[in-house]
């Protein structure tokens, strides 16, 4: 698809156009990084679920962390990497769950 026309065609699909609520039901990548969203905003259609904005904090895992905490909403310490094992030890202890703060591409070659 030409850059720029994913806009016009969503919005000409009659799935899409005659729909009353689009019912979003994604996973990864774009499914969850607020780009759909923001393509549905654009085209004026009505979905479930989180907004643009809130769906790609949350992608940010580092970032949803510290406004959690701004918020005084009570969350788990954590580390960014890069960090040592005795960072980890000495501040969160053994054992740990290990996840990337964001979708990075860089990555996905790694899995």
């Amino acid at each position: 698809m030409a850059e720029g026309s994913f806009l016009p065609n969503l919005t000409s699909m009659k799935e899409v156009k005659n729909a009353d609520v689009v019912f979003l039901a994604l996973h990864g990548g774009q499914g969850e990084d607020g780009t759909i969203q923001a393509l549905l905003d654009m085209a004026h259609v009505k979905y479930t679920g989180s907004g643009h904005l809130s769906s790609a904090l949350a992608m940010d895992k580092d970032l949803s962390k510290k406004l959690f905490r701004v918020e005084g909403v009570k969350t788990a310490d954590w580390l960014m990497a890069p960090v040592t094992i005795e960072q980890v030890e000495g501040m969160l202890g053994l054992p740990v769950v290990v996840k990337p703060s964001s979708r990075d591409p860089r990555w996905d070659s790694r899995w």
